[in-house]
């Protein structure tokens, strides 16, 4: 692990300098002098012959150091240019440290703080070189240990950067302000908070103390002298320590949290905006964080939230208004937390001092307003206050309370125009008043078993109110308007909303009312823990009714109107699930009536079917989820009106109705269509799960018995969804295999592995019986402890000859199940599956492959545990003596295939051995590696594409996942074999090669690989090289220049395949395009923008009308690229008949309508093309066109009319041209356009009628009617 982690310090260092090294010819001196200092000691170390990682650059940097001070002390001055040494030795430091590990820095920490400490007061008045300094403390300081942080270097280097957190400059300020920050986010072991903290809290407060006294005593000057002014002395300083506090909260000392706040509420009085605001946005901070009494001592929150509400900022400043309000916010959230009676004594003064912050129109203001009244109605409202408003009898009663003030002045501003522009802000405050007071207060009812909510007694005016606010016209805030409807669903209920705010969805009603099918939607969503027996009183006679106006409408033949209606029965139906979330009352709503009011729905309605299928499934997860809940049954009780016993009773009431749903959900998935049934199936597993073994089994006998029926028929019947009895059975089995017994389990895998279903000549029944296989094998109920797996793997083995192409996938995932489970005795399964594994991996079919290598490395994972492998049972072998078990073994047995006779099989096997090299690397002798690499080079050169792209492929995986030690020996036969097919665009066997080449070039050099490869290819190697040095600069400037993607693209990680091989194999991590098309070449005259010419501004067009490129030019700029033509977009711009096919008109109307405009629009044109036109020459010559046959015929075809007629009718044809010419047969019948022939209104079908007259009409008699082929 140490190993590892210093490779990586290493690999990071060296990409930080890497940055440095080329600005050693730079003509700016700060970025020169460091390049060269980095080049010395480089040099220096190479001579010594010391490696260069941290540890030496960081001793070289400090030895260097050392020396330079000594010098320029003796000197007299310290050279802090931007060219000399000791900033640059500094700057070098600063990088090198964070790479260097904690022992290092502990053991050198004297000396090396003898050095640094004497350059922090020198170096004040250097910016550049003083900002290197604390970074190098920044990242040197967190390292420390107890002990070490209380000797002097350290406690006073440390209070020398704490000085300079209050620096003018605001880089040297921040960057102490860093260092500061990492001190103390990290302390030693095992304290929790750091030795220095103390030190910084107390710096801080006498910064602050001194301000408060410098501006005071400067008021009072002005004062004597009748100025009159506010003092702006210290101002600065206060604002900086304030927000150098704001960023060290986390880690601030508790001890100084009284301290602090007293003199936080000392600055608002100093007179200066941007302070108090400082002061207002850390007390909100240290107040959110006081969770605990030990913040702030008793009494202290009152006296904070007296002198801020006493001290109201000008409405006219509204940053100061929004910090003050988020004090007062989490003020009054802190008082609940520490002393909730005396906070809620103080609610309705608060609450109203607030409010009138709702009557501006500034949003941030109004925002912050609405955010501290929500945080006050969630946290503030107590107990006492809501029962002190649900005893108060009358409505003026109710009002006197404090809740009752507080909802009465939330509803009547709904409608107070002085609240016009904060409508939605209090919409947000009702909807967290709603949120409040979903408490449950009083005697349980008859109907649902538990108390109504203190909303349903307290806020239904407002509900009405927001309702009738939601459906009036123009109304600008419907979202936030849902969002308080939704919260009324669901802290009231939906029977009482739907009482105060009807849904009017039927025709009579709708005349009278205004409709609100926006609630069906927010029904959907919000309804939680409600009555189920309300959504059988109520929406299923609705949906009944609805439903029979739909089929009037249909039969009227008003088809929007139907289709309008139907949308809202499912709609209604789409709530369903939401009533199934652990209703109050599911025995007394599920009733015999009503669960055969489901199955005619599940049966004739596919499109509800969905949302039945889910509520039905809904009602077990979630009474199962509770019985299991480890909640107190009281509070459960109180909050959902049942507790665990209620839902085991419900699950028990389910598990009684399991036998018939069943079998209706059995017929609805036999009837669904194919891609229907992953819903049914699920639904009928959620089933299974509660239902009695019983009638699981009874279930399953049944289904056994409908499957061997159908299997006995030469033809399978097919069932209503257009598949065979078989399949849906065999899908049945599938679902059945988690919840079967052990003996039904063993019965149905035997039945299953016989050739009846593996060797079926119908590839579905193969591709279900191997999956069912797997399954079963998966399950853990058969072929315990190996028994049978012999047996299984025979019949699996013998039916391999009838496979079918679409059953390959789910065989592979057979042989995964088993090979885990065979005996050491069995191995010899393992090279009777080894061929058809092998070649798995190179199926079309991705998932097949994938399970052919997952297949691959069980095997090899089954050998490398030992075992036997009995020749004598295999066929074709020769030897038979045992061999042991091994993954040397198992390589040898799969690099047999390299003999093979087909260049598939030899690809396979090359594929394989990558995949098997990739995942047993370690664990395979570096000998067998040696061969394998020496072997499988040869293959490169071979002359069939397939078997090199597989070794390709297998280079690749050498090159990224072996050690360097174990592939530089084959570098000399590797690099010529790679390089011939270098240019071989086929296959991407260029792109291959070049990514290749990259990551060798990354792991050993350029000169390593260059070095064996001949004179002719080394141009290319050159030009890899130079392209990714390119590629890097690029980057580089990219980075400098700040035109890195705002979106983070050039940041983001590379997409993975999700499999490491697979990245390895696949992935390319070249820092040069595969392909250098056209396209992605920047043009050559084009102006050099930013990468990838994102964002670039396009000028909008419009279709017809001209351009004026001077007239409202911002408009016409869009940000979009140009967008490609979608398919079908422009066919409304074609006439169809109503049998929807195209009508082409046969006259020449749109050619004579657009004879104008083609003459206007393409006369540039004419006079290039035409014959009477002409060109200019490059001295502006000229150069009339040529009177060419071509030319002529060119004008005649496109119709081209003289520009003395342009205004007049079109020219008459000639005579000849009118000549009637002799009609074939059929002619009425061909298409213009294209070939085949069309139908035509109000004539017969092509050829199904042919007139005597008409085939008579021929010349020489009728010989044989001459009718073309139809090519239709």
């Amino acid at each position: 692990m140490a190993a590892s982690s210093s490779t990586s310090a290493d690999y990071l260092l060296h990409e930080e300098l890497e940055k440095i090294r080329p600005h050693v010819g730079s003509a700016l001196a700060n970025q020169k002098a460091p390049a060269l200092l980095l080049s010395a000691i480089e040099s220096t170390l190479r001579e010594q012959g010391a490696n260069l990682t941290p540890v030496a650059y960081f001793a070289a940097l400090l030895s260097t150091l050392e020396q330079q001070v000594k010098k320029e002390r003796v000197e007299g001055s310290l050279s802090l240019g931007e060219g000399d040494v000791l900033p640059a030795v500094l700057y070098l430091l600063a990088l090198v440290i964070p790479h260097v590990s904690s022992p290092v820095l502990r053991t050198h920490t004297n000396t090396a703080f003898g050095i640094l400490a004497p350059l922090l007061r020198p170096l004040t008045h250097s910016a550049p070189p003083l900002r290197s300094l604390l970074a190098i403390y920044q990242a040197w300081l967190p390292h420390l240990e107890a002990a070490q942080l209380h000797t002097p270097l350290p406690r006073q280097s440390f209070a020398s950067i704490t000085e300079y957190t209050l620096d003018p400059r605001p880089k040297v300020r921040k960057k102490a302000q860093e260092a500061v920050f990492a001190v103390l986010a990290n302390p030693p072991p095992p304290s929790v908070t750091h030795p220095y903290a103390l030190d910084v809290a107390d710096y801080v407060l006498r910064q602050l103390d001194d301000v408060v006294g410098r501006s005071g005593a400067v008021r009072a000057k002005e004062k004597e002298k009748g100025k009159g002014g506010k003092a702006n002395a210290g101002v600065e300083v206060g604002i900086w320590s304030c927000a150098f506090v704001k960023t060290i909260a986390p880690h601030w000392p508790s001890e100084r949290i009284a301290d602090l706040v007293n003199c936080l509420l000392r600055l608002p009085a100093l007179g200066s905006s941007y302070m108090t605001t400082s002061a207002y946005d850390l007390l909100s901070s240290l107040l959110e964080r006081s969770s605990s009494a030990a913040s702030f001592e008793a009494g202290k929150i009152p006296a904070i939230l007296h002198v801020i509400l006493t001290s109201q900022p000008d409405k006219a400043d509204q940053l100061l208004a929004a910090s003050w309000l988020r004090v007062v916010e989490q003020g009054m959230v802190a008082y609940a937390r520490d002393d909730a009676e005396g906070c809620a004594a103080e609610v309705g003064s608060v609450w109203r001092t607030v409010w009138k912050w709702l009557e501006g129109t500034d949003s941030a203001v109004l925002s912050a307003a609405a955010e501290a009244l929500c945080a006050i109605a969630r946290y503030c409202v107590s107990l006492p206050l809501i029962e002190e408003a649900l005893e108060a009898k009358g409505e003026a009663a109710r009002k006197k309370t404090t809740l009752g003030g507080i909802l009465a002045l939330a509803e009547s501003s709904l409608n107070n125009i002085s609240y016009a522009q904060a409508v939605p802000y209090v919409l947000r405050v009702n909807s967290a008043l709603l949120s409040r007071l979903r408490i449950r207060i009083g005697s349980p009812t008859k109907a649902h078993g538990r108390p109504p909510t203190a909303a349903e007694k307290l806020m239904l005016g407002t509900v009405k109110l927001v309702g009738s606010m939601r459906t009036r016209k123009g109304f600008e805030h419907r979202e936030r308007a849902d969002d308080v409807l939704g919260m009324a669903i669901e802290v009231l209920g939906p029977e009482p909303v739907l009482k105060t705010l009807p849904l009017n969805l039927e025709p009579e009603k709708l005349a009278l009312d205004e409709g609100r099918a926006y609630l069906l939607p927010l029904l959907r969503a919000r309804v939680t823990n409600a009555a189920l027996g309300h959504f059988v009183r109520y929406f299923v006679p609705l949906s009944e009714r609805l439903f029979d106006v739909q089929a009037r409408a249909e039969e009227g033949e008003k088809k929007v109107e139907a289709k309008v209606y139907g949308a809202l029965v499912e709609q209604i139906w789409a709530c369903f699930p939401a009533y199934c979330d652990m209703p109050v009352d599911l025995k007394e709503a599920l009733t015999p009536e009503f669960a055969q009011v489901l199955t005619q729905v599940l049966y004739q309605q596919p499109s509800m079917r969905s949302s039945v299928l889910r509520g039905l499934q809904r009602l077990v997860e979630r009474n199962t989820s509770l019985a299991a809940s480890a909640g107190p049954p009281e509070e459960l009780k109180t909050s959902f009106g049942m507790d665990q016993a209620d839902a085991r009773a419900n699950v028990d009431f389910l598990r009684g109705m399991a036998g018939n749903l069943l079998s209706v959900f059995f017929n609805v998935f036999g009837s669904a269509e194919r891609d229907a049934r992953g819903l049914v199936g699920e639904v009928i597993s959620t089933y299974f799960k509660i239902a009695d073994i019983k009638i699981v089994a009874s279930t399953y006998e049944r289904v056994v018995g409908l499957l061997k029926d159908d299997m006995k028929k030469s033809a399978p019947i097919a069932a209503a969804s257009g598949t065979s009895v078989s399949y849906t059975m065999l899908d049945l089995l599938i679902l059945f295999v988690p919840h079967l017994p052990t003996k039904q389990a063993n019965s149905l895998l035997w039945m299953v592995a016989s050739p009846e279903f593996l060797g079926n000549k119908d590839a579905s029944i193969q591709k279900k019986a191997y999956r069912l296989l797997a399954r079963l094998a998966q399950s853990g109920k058969v072929l315990k402890d190996g028994d049978g797996t012999d047996r299984l793997l025979t019949l699996v083995s013998e039916s391999s000859p009838a496979i079918a192409t679409g059953a390959k996938r789910d065989r592979l995932t057979v042989f995964l199940a088993l090979v885990p489970t065979l005996p050491p005795t069995m191995l010899h399964h393992i090279a009777q599956m080894l061929t058809e594994t092998v070649l798995g991996t190179k199926e079309v079919n991705e998932g097949a492959r994938d399970e052919a290598f997952e297949v691959l490395v069980q095997m090899g994972v089954k050998m490398s545990e030992g075992g036997t492998i009995s020749r004598s049972l295999l066929d074709d072998i020769t030897d038979m003596d045992d061999v042991p078990a091994s993954i040397e073994e198992f390589i040898t047995m799969v690099a047999a295939g390299l003999a093979g006779t087909t260049p598939h099989m030899i690809s396979a096997s090359i594929t394989a051995l990558s995949r098997l090299l990739f995942e047993f690397k370690d664990a395979i002798p570096d000998e067998m590696q040696e061969q394998l690499i020496s072997t499988i080079i040869v293959f490169v050169e071979s002359r069939n594409r397939e078997i090199v792209k597989s070794a390709l492929g297998f280079v690749k995986v050498v090159v990224t996942a072996l050690p360097a030690d174990t592939t530089r020996p084959h570098l000399p036969t590797m690099i010529p074999a790679l390089l011939n097919w270098s240019h071989d665009h086929k296959n991407h066997f260029k792109g291959k090669v070049r990514h290749i080449f990259e990551r060798l070039i990354r792991k050993f050099g350029f000169e390593a690989v260059i070095s064996e490869a001949d004179e002719e290819h080394r141009k290319v190697l050159t030009s890899i090289k130079k392209r990714k040095d390119r590629a890097k600069r690029k980057r580089a400037n990219a980075e400098t220049d700040g035109e890195a993607d705002e979106s983070g693209e050039e940041n983001a990680p590379r997409a993975t395949a999700g499999n490491a091989f697979e990245d390895v194999l696949y992935g390319s991590e070249s820092e040069i395009d595969d392909d250098e098309s056209a396209d992605e070449r920047p043009a050559r005259n084009a102006p050099h923008g930013k990468k990838g010419a994102k964002g670039q501004a396009r000028l909008r067009m419009d279709d017809d009308a001209p351009m004026d490129l001077l007239h409202d030019a911002a408009a016409q700029l869009t940000k979009t690229s140009a967008k490609r033509r979608q398919p079908g977009q422009d066919a409304s711009a074609f006439k169809t008949d109503d049998s929807g096919r195209l009508v082409i008109n046969d006259d020449e109307e749109m050619h004579d309508a657009a004879a104008g405009e083609d003459v206007a629009g393409n006369a540039y044109l004419e006079t290039m093309t035409s014959a009477d036109g002409f060109t200019r020459g490059r001295r502006g010559e000229v150069r009339f066109n040529k009177n060419t046959k071509k030319r002529r015929a060119a004008e005649e075809e496109d119709g081209d009319i003289e520009m003395a007629d342009a205004d007049g009718p079109p020219k008459k044809k000639k005579p000849f041209e009118d000549r009637k010419r002799p009609a074939k047969l059929g002619q009425e019948f061909r298409s213009k356009s294209a070939k085949g022939d069309v139908r035509r209104a109000g004539q017969p079908e092509p050829f199904a009628y042919v007139s005597l007259a008409q085939a008579g009409s021929r010349k020489g008699g009728v010989k044989h009617f001459n009718v073309r082929k139809s090519n239709r």
